[in-house]
């Protein structure tokens, strides 16, 4: 056996086990939560000067110890020193750094908040105040959340005035209409007069009120591409309608992101004739698919981007398209199907890091699942240090991060008594929802018991389903015959999905009362933990014992010396990392 690059094949390890930014990711992740629980933006917001000054030491500090890291590498590199000093002091360095800008971030984003005229309002009154505010549209109108009023919609407020005094804002809100205000476009500037609350639930920072009585004027229209993708919309949603109930429900659920029951805005209907789906049906197909924990199939992840890449791949591979035009291809996809998906946390996950695989792609690596995840969480919460307090990001990073780390240990456990295919499908489903219940745990106190068998019938027509309606997503505003039969193709998915659904939700055994909070979702934790000590304890006693007969067996026999398969311990992996390392940075440094 050969060495490459000066690394002997027994000592490399495999990149998809190479979790050395996973410590970093969680760095940046408890800082950025840790500036917005205690609001140190908000508490050196009053005095600039200290903020700047963390700015300068964070950039001081960070200069200085890549420095030394630098210094320390060349240093290790001529004398032929011991892998530890040098890797120690590097991996010091990335994680000092990243932590100085996590925190400075976040600092300057709760500063930049705290002084905003919507937050000062917000933290000033209970009762709110009454203003006049320049808002523009950043997602589309769905179905309300508060009684007495039809429809809610995010928006960022551009203006304020109050008292006569107009002041300039950047602030995210939570806008709540009735009536006509309802049909907003996403991506248009509007003028309105409305009230501005404190939350009382949600993750908005604030609530802005529309009564009907006050029409908004339009300031600006969206722009062509926004507006492109308004009528690609409304012209699925149209086709949809001729679908039956739960087409018109979970087609557009499937596709999009946004269920057919929540769309608010009658102008996204394309002038339908027909009835809207009764709210009774619809709610109890969304409490179904919640209680039987196939709920994320209604919401965009991963999978419909790793769709459009594999297509835009094959496209590329028939037309002989190489590098660097095909990695641009395969990005470039990325950013219509976001454009063309209601806007989540989900959605800016599986794009970041759909990117992060193109880059990889374009300077010839293959992609490293557990390195992507970590590098895409660390680069938006620096970026945007909300998202560290965002439920949904969280539970699309845990998924993401379990199907990397324990997807292949579980299926190659199940393979040895059930058929490969099988073990592999519910490898993932376990794998994504080991991490995904804790955190589930802080939003809904009853666990889905049965959410892997859900998943396991719903699995053979999700893949089907998903492309179909993005393919009538893409053609009806053109084809609205053609667009028809693709949702219909897609409906034939959902109508399976709505059968398991309703069928699991009716079992008394569908969900397990836990609890919900912080407590609840720590001991739902420690008990997962327990359950995997136990199982990879039962798998190593039968691995060893097989062992020792194998051993026996062959030492018995003529001519055998023994043996037994051979497993790196975790102090060994650490080991070859540190090695690897410091042989990477020798070579880079000659």
């Amino acid at each position: 056996m050969t060495a490459v690059h000066g690394i002997r094949p027994a000592d490399r390890e495999r990149g998809s086990r190479d979790w050395r930014l996973m410590p970093v990711a969680a760095l940046v992740w408890a800082t950025a939560l840790l500036c917005s629980w205690t609001g140190l933006g908000r508490l050196v917001g009053g005095a600039t000067w200290m903020l700047w000054m963390i700015w300068a030491v964070g950039a001081a500090v960070t200069v200085a110890l890549a420095a030394c890291a630098a210094m320390v590498a060349m240093g290790a590199a001529r004398e032929g020193g011991h892998a530890m000093p040098q890797a120690i002091a590097c991996y010091a360095a990335v994680a000092a750094a990243a932590v100085l800008a996590a925190g400075c971030s976040a600092c300057l984003h709760g500063w930049i908040s705290s002084s905003n005229p919507v937050q000062r309002i917000v933290a000033a009154s209970e009762r709110g105040a009454y203003v006049g505010a320049a808002v523009r549209v950043s997602g589309p109108a769905v179905s309300s959340d508060r009684r007495g009023f039809d429809c809610r919609t995010d928006v960022v407020v551009t203006a304020l005035q109050r008292d006569g005094v107009l002041t300039s804002s950047r602030a995210q809100a939570r806008l709540y209409a009735v009536g006509d205000v309802c049909v907003l476009e996403q991506g248009g500037d509007y003028w309105l007069r409305g009230k501005v609350e404190r939350p009382t639930f949600g993750s908005a920072d604030a609530w802005l009120t529309v009564s009907e009585e006050v029409a908004p004027s339009l300031i600006r229209r969206p722009s062509l591409p926004l507006r492109a993708v308004r009528r690609m919309q409304a012209a699925f949603l149209h086709v949809t309608d001729g679908l039956d109930d739960q087409g018109r429900v979970l087609v557009p659920g499937l596709t999009i992101g946004m269920l057919g029951s929540e769309v608010a805005d009658p102008s996204m209907r394309g002038g339908s004739a027909r009835e809207p789906v009764d709210p009774a049906y619809a709610q109890r197909l969304e409490d179904a698919f919640r209680v039987s924990g196939i709920m994320h199939l209604m919401a965009v992840s991963g999978g419909h981007f790793a769709l459009v890449a594999v297509l835009a791949r094959r496209l590329c591979g028939l037309l002989r398209v190489e590098r660097p035009w095909m990695p641009a291809i395969v990005a470039g996809s990325y950013v219509p199907l976001a454009a063309l998906m209601a806007p989540s946390d989900s959605v800016l996950r599986a794009m970041a890091m759909g990117f992060m695989g193109a880059l990889a792609l374009l300077i010839g690596r293959r992609s490293q699942g557990m390195s992507m995840l970590c590098v895409t969480a660390t680069g938006v919460i620096i970026i945007r240090p909300g998202m560290a307090s965002s439920l949904g990001f969280a539970l699309s990073c845990a998924a993401v991060a379990g199907i990397i780390l324990w997807t292949e240990p579980i299926a190659g456990g199940l393979s040895r008594i059930m058929p490969t295919a099988l073990a592999e499908a519910i490898g993932v489903t376990v794998a994504a929802q080991i991490p995904a219940l804790p955190l589930q745990a802080l939003m809904d106190p009853d666990l889905p018991v049965l959410g892997v068998l859900a998943n396991l019938l719903t699995a053979p027509v999700v893949c089907l389903a998903t492309l179909a309606g993005l393919l009538g997503l893409a053609v009806s505003w053109l084809a609205p015959s053609a667009g028809f039969c693709c949702a219909w193709v897609a409906s034939c998915g959902t109508r399976v999905m709505e059968a398991v659904a309703l069928w699991i939700a009716e079992s008394p055994f569908a969900v397990l009362p836990w609890g919900k909070g912080p407590a609840a979702a720590i001991a739902l934790a420690g008990c997962e933990a327990a359950a995997m000590l136990a199982v990879r304890w039962a798998f190593r006693r039968r691995a060893r014992r097989r062992g020792a007969a194998r051993e026996d067996s062959v030492c018995d026999g003529p001519g055998g010396d023994g043996g037994a398969e051979y497993r790196p311990s975790p102090s060994e992996r650490v080991g070859a990392w540190l090695e690897e390392t410091r042989r990477m940075l020798s070579t880079d440094a000659a």
